[in-house]
């Protein structure tokens, strides 16, 4: 089971929720960082668990359905 980081903010008082696929490079932690400064709730879906935490951290191999998909539900954006 996932934890959500002490930083993130809940549901109620974010913009929304942002999934970032393959988020834990470059680009998307930069993104990842830049979202959750601006008051989005981020989830980041990839094979390793990013080194900067930003955000909710969810297993995806691009290949089976996992329960990375419930992370979609009611969120703003797919990145």
């Amino acid at each position: 089971m996932n934890k959500r980081p002490l930083s993130m903010k809940t549901k109620s008082d974010t913009l929304g929720r942002v999934v970032i696929a393959g988020g834990t490079g470059f680009l998307g932690a930069n993104l990842a960082r830049h979202l959750l400064v601006l008051g989005y709730e981020v989830v980041v879906l990839g094979r390793s668990r990013p080194h900067n935490g930003s955000g909710l951290f969810v297993p995806w191999d691009g290949h089976s359905l996992g329960d990375w998909w419930r992370e979609l539900e009611g969120c703003v954006a797919l990145v």
